[in-house]
């Protein structure tokens, strides 16, 4: 009779069970990251956002306002006194913006830790410019005008109309004595104005470089595709400019012609690529996307990714839409969004209700966006932060793109990489190499690795006498650089022509040397590379990214 009780008891249970919503018993939620084409694209849920968009009396009581604001941080308004403050991709507040603001608008992103303000200044009793921290803090300010960090870099320009370069300090870098435009750094270059000393025979207005983080120039349009000017050309108009480019994208910018008309790829080393004629061509119609790829926009508001020879690799549709940094765009199909990679395929399946355009261009010029996942709709519909990054990230299952050689001019990218160190989350800064495709390969600085590894089963000692010397299993004596960040931004690299020596023989470890401005070099490795010689595992998995696991099984 007691068995009998407790089978009808099961039953019973299976039947309330069955008749339960199905969103009861699986949550409906995306993939933690998708990957294609070497790009990543990582999900994180934010249920902070999510539920200050649910409806109007069920926001958080303290906030009236919740936006991203770049680098996993967010922008917050309280609902009372209407301050500003931050909040981190956990939903902690991690400070108050203690300034004179008014609109959020006044309130941008993000850039290498610090995000551009506008607010009233007491003191002068205008409206100034200036930069706090992750923390609210104004850390430079008093600005008549600034734009961005990029690279280590911002530019402000004085009441006079001048512009200069700062770097992180507020400190003057370089200045460039004319009212000339002059843009944000994108990949160590910047577009600037050329002193007309440079080149006489070109009316001034009309010449423009892009030039390095030391105000050096280094990408140029080549004197053969100049127009000499005679005196009465001088009023030639304003806006007819060689460089069609505002910023560089995987190495190279567009250019027009002034001999012939035509529009090109110029790469670093000024050498030319012709675009297709009869393009319509613009500062954001023709986006290079690495080898002889590129993004069109036509006129005709249809845009697809084309070659250089005219060949589509993504259909021109209506329905393509804004593009991340970090080689993705945005599409939609049948009203749902996804993104596709630079190569034209598909990153995220278009099934998502909104990735997120309000604050598009901005957020995804650093490669991140607000998306929401569908749901059985407002207001249950799901806010994920969508991050996209290139290089480094790709599963160690899938096989790797073959490496390709270096463009010549032997350029390194920064960037920033978190990696997983024995459950621990640790953020190296890396460089990349692109190879001819545009694909990335990470590089890590050795003494990084030795100085977080020290300690653990996976330690060893570094030493230098001409040769770089790796000891494993001895202790790591430090030297001072290590997880410093002695550049800023992209640099020149030369392939080391001494050896590396493991436990006293010679290991086939392919590595670069970056050298500071004051002279001292930094050897870079791949990080894969040191844990199959090393006797750590490097691998990768969609909850950790990239890892370490210093104690082999």
């Amino acid at each position: 009779m007691k068995k009998h009780r407790m089978i009808t008891s099961f039953l019973t249970l299976v039947l309330i069970v069955a008749m339960l919503p199905t969103a009861a018993l699986a949550a409906d939620t995306p993939p933690s990251s998708y990957t294609q084409d070497g790009i990543t694209a990582t999900i994180t849920h934010i249920p902070f956002y999510e539920a200050y968009q649910r409806s109007s009396d069920g926001n958080p009581a303290r906030y009236d306002m919740v936006r991203f604001a770049g680098e996993r941080m967010f922008l917050y308004r309280e609902k009372d006194s209407k301050q500003f403050g931050l909040l981190d991709i956990n939903g902690n507040e991690v400070g108050k913006i203690d300034l004179s603001i008014s609109y959020a608008g006044d309130i941008y992103y993000f850039h290498d830790g610090l995000c551009r303000v506008r607010y009233f200044d007491t003191s002068v009793l205008a409206q100034r410019w200036g930069f706090v921290d992750k923390t609210g803090k104004l850390v430079i300010g008093g600005l008549h005008d600034a734009g961005d960090f990029y690279d280590g870099r911002a530019v402000i320009r004085n009441e006079s109309g001048n512009y200069n370069v700062i770097d992180k300090s507020g400190a003057i870098l370089y200045s460039v004595y004319r009212s000339d435009e002059i843009y944000h750094y994108s990949e160590g270059l910047a577009l600037t104005p050329m002193p007309s000393t440079i080149a006489p025979d070109v009316h001034p207005t009309l010449n423009r470089a892009f030039c390095d983080i030391r105000g050096n120039e280094v990408m140029t349009v080549p004197r053969e595709m100049r127009k000499t000017y005679e005196f009465s050309d001088a009023q030639e108009p304003r806006d007819t400019y060689d460089v069609v480019s505002k910023y560089v994208h995987y190495g190279m910018a567009v250019v027009r012609s002034r001999k012939d008309e035509g529009y090109y790829l110029m790469d670093q080393n000024s050498g030319l690529t012709p675009l297709p004629e009869n393009m319509w061509v613009t500062e954001n119609s023709v986006i290079p996307l690495g080898g002889n790829t590129f993004f069109y926009d036509s006129n005709s508001g249809m845009r697809g990714i084309m070659d250089t020879n005219g060949n589509i690799i993504y259909p021109f549709t209506n329905d393509l839409k804004e593009g991340f940094q970090n080689g993705a765009f945005r599409i939609r199909t049948s009203g749902k969004e996804g993104l596709i990679t630079r190569k034209g395929n598909v990153l995220i399946p278009a099934e998502w209700e909104d990735i997120d355009v309000s604050d598009f261009w901005e957020a995804a010029n650093q490669g991140a966006a607000v998306g929401k996942w569908k749901s059985n709709g407002y207001p249950n519909t799901a806010i994920y932060l969508i991050e996209v990054t290139e290089g480094g990230s790709t599963p160690p299952s899938q096989p790797q793109q073959p490496q390709q050689p270096q463009q010549p001019e032997k350029l390194a990218y920064a960037s920033t990489q978190t990696v997983t160190v024995d459950g621990k989350a640790v953020e190296f800064q890396m460089y990349a190499l692109k190879d001819a495709n545009g694909n990335d390969t990470n590089y890590i600085k050795l003494r990084d690795v030795a100085a977080t590894l020290n300690g653990t089963a996976a330690q060893f000692e570094v030493s230098w006498d001409g040769t770089v010397n790796i000891v494993t299993g001895q202790p790591y004596t430090a030297n001072g650089s290590e997880m410093s960040t002695p550049f800023s931004g992209n640099r020149a690299y030369t392939v080391p022509t001494s050896e590396t020596k493991v436990n006293g023989s010679a290991a086939n470890l392919e590595a670069i040397v970056l050298t500071d401005d004051s002279g001292d070099g930094y050897t870079y490795y791949k990080l894969r590379d040191l844990g199959a010689a090393l006797g750590f595992t490097v691998d990768w998995s969609a909850e950790q990214g990239v890892f370490i696991q210093t104690a082999r099984s």
